[in-house]
């Protein structure tokens, strides 16, 4: 839904991807009765293992690994360096 609305903006040569994100990111909120800052940091958890990390995508998806480990080792992979 993210990349879709992202998508049609820019095809439409809209350049709205800080209302679009904040819209998404408040309507994932209000379906799960989070926070803002929490659905943000679900939206970039789930982009960081569908385009960073599949292999931990495919783990959780396995059952081989947890949430809270998959969670885990995407926070220690952003301040390790390549």
């Amino acid at each position: 839904m993210r990349r879709d609305a992202l998508d049609d903006a820019k095809r439409h040569g809209y350049d709205l991807n800080d209302v679009i994100e904040r819209s998404i990111r408040l309507e994932l909120a209000a379906a799960l009765a989070i926070t803002e800052a929490a659905a943000g940091a679900m939206i970039a958890q789930a982009d960081a293992l569908v385009h960073s990390y599949p292999s931990v995508l495919e783990s959780l998806a396995g059952a081989r690994t947890t949430q809270h480990h998959a969670v885990d080792l995407l926070e220690v992979m952003e301040v390790v360096e390549p």
